[in-house]
């Protein structure tokens, strides 16, 4: 059984602690069971408005890019808390010795994470190293670095917070509490990409294969089609003599989707949104916003968007639009970063 050691980064030396706080080696790196412990410093954390885990990670990072100026940091997010707790790992200012130990590392985190994780239930003000942080019931209120901890005076003067302040033999206690009950992959920070590769070439193979199982599928449609076409000519002029019935003599681009719309305008069986009113409020509420809608579905279940807009932020002033516009929620379903867009989808569900 491997050992289990506990790795420390100090401004010039890397401590290894055994699970009772005393100071151990662990000179073979493959023969030991790494929980590394980065300083405070080297990470920032922020709290989202994101309430759902799919596709967490292009989630966060759409936000965070979208909300900060920080272009050179690894994004990720803090298990076990909804909405999404964020955070900034910046790995180049990281010493390069402790580099090769985050690489053999199981388990990486922060002297903050796992005060968060053991804490989770409170309301408390934490002063690390160079750290300071306020958490309550309604998610991380602040996270500040500097080497004073002023952070007190935005407390709710209501609210009663227990101040929390670091200790090095009380982290070491508080994650072998978490080892001991087998959740310390709960404080697990991920702090590179590298460790998604296998993930990543699993995605693009199975991508592949999918290509090439859609092309089978188009080539065979083609052949159907080819041997049909007098079937599909004939077939086609029919509807056109069934569209001129219903719709008379002028040509319509879309006869189909003139028909559906006059059969849709009386109803409301649009999640109990009419549909001109839906219309009028996806354009009304963009204000300025860059927005442009890709998908629109409903039903009286509910109302299915996605789209393209220019931020995170005004895709919430987006949303909360709609809302104001209509009288219905609309929620941020997902959104993810791609070529300078964010693509997102809203929904709305009229079952309660």
């Amino acid at each position: 059984m491997n050992k289990e050691v506990i790795a420390f980064l100090n401004e010039d030396s890397i401590e290894f602690y055994d699970k009772t706080g005393r100071i151990t080696d662990c000179s073979d790196l493959d023969n030991c069971y790494i929980y590394a412990v980065i300083p405070d410093e080297y990470f920032f954390f922020f709290q989202s408005e994101i309430v759902s885990k799919r596709r967490a990670y292009l989630t966060i990072e759409a936000y965070a890019k979208s909300t900060f100026p920080v272009n050179n940091g690894f994004v990720g997010y803090v298990s076990g808390f909804l909405p999404l707790i964020g955070y900034f790992f910046f790995l180049d200012k990281i010493p390069e010795e402790f580099k090769n130990i985050l690489e053999k590392a199981d388990v990486i985190t922060t002297p903050f994470a796992v005060y968060l994780h053991i804490n989770s239930k409170k309301s408390f003000i934490y002063e690390g190293e160079s750290v300071c942080a306020i958490y309550d019931d309604s998610g991380l209120k602040h996270y500040t670095l500097g080497d004073e901890c002023l952070i007190e005076e935005r407390v709710e003067k209501d609210k009663k917070f227990e101040k929390i302040k670091y200790s090095k033999q009380k982290l070491i206690n508080n994650i072998n509490s978490l080892i001991v009950s087998k959740s310390a992959h709960r404080i697990h920070l991920p702090v590179s990409k590298g460790s998604k590769i296998g993930f990543e070439s699993w995605k693009i193979s199975r991508f592949i294969l999918l290509g090439v199982a859609l092309l089978v599928f188009i080539i065979g449609g083609v052949l159907r089609y080819s041997s049909y076409s007098s079937e599909l000519k004939l077939i086609n002029k029919k509807i056109d003599v069934l569209y001129k019935k219903a719709l008379g003599n002028k040509h319509y681009s879309d006869p189909y989707g003139v028909l559906l719309y006059k059969a849709e305008s009386s109803s409301t069986n649009s999640g109990g949104i009419p549909p001109l009113k839906l219309i009028y409020a996806l354009s009304k509420a963009k204000e300025s916003a860059k927005v442009k809608i890709d998908y629109l579905s409903f039903d009286r279940n509910g109302i299915k968007i996605r789209g393209k807009i220019d931020s995170y932020a005004s895709l919430v002033k987006y949303a909360q639009n709609l809302n104001n516009i209509i009288g219905k929620k609309f929620t941020i379903q997902s959104s993810s970063s791609k070529n300078g867009k964010l693509l997102f989808t809203l929904t709305y569900s009229a079952v309660e």
